[in-house]
């Protein structure tokens, strides 16, 4: 495998410090990790192997967690129906 040279590692660093700030929304992360990736490539592609299905756990768990459990309840409720 080949050495990704340290500029590359740093922009990616700096961004992800940069995307944890509080008034940086989730979706322009996404678009600057998209935007960075495409134009730079993966400088950190063992890590990003190793790590992409936890992480994508973790994603789903914390989406669950934004919804709204009375919303689940009212939506379960009318569609229960359907399921028989």
């Amino acid at each position: 495998m080949q050495e990704q040279p340290l500029g590359k590692k740093a922009v990616f660093i700096l961004a992800f410090l940069v995307t944890a700030l509080p008034f940086f929304s989730s979706a322009h992360a996404l678009l600057l990790g998209t935007a960075l990736s495409l134009l730079l490539g993966n400088p950190f592609p063992a890590l990003t192997a190793k790590s992409s299905k936890q992480l994508l756990k973790l994603s789903v768990i914390g989406l669950g967690f934004g919804v709204n459990f009375l919303e689940v309840i009212k939506t379960g409720r009318s569609s229960i129906g359907l399921t028989r």
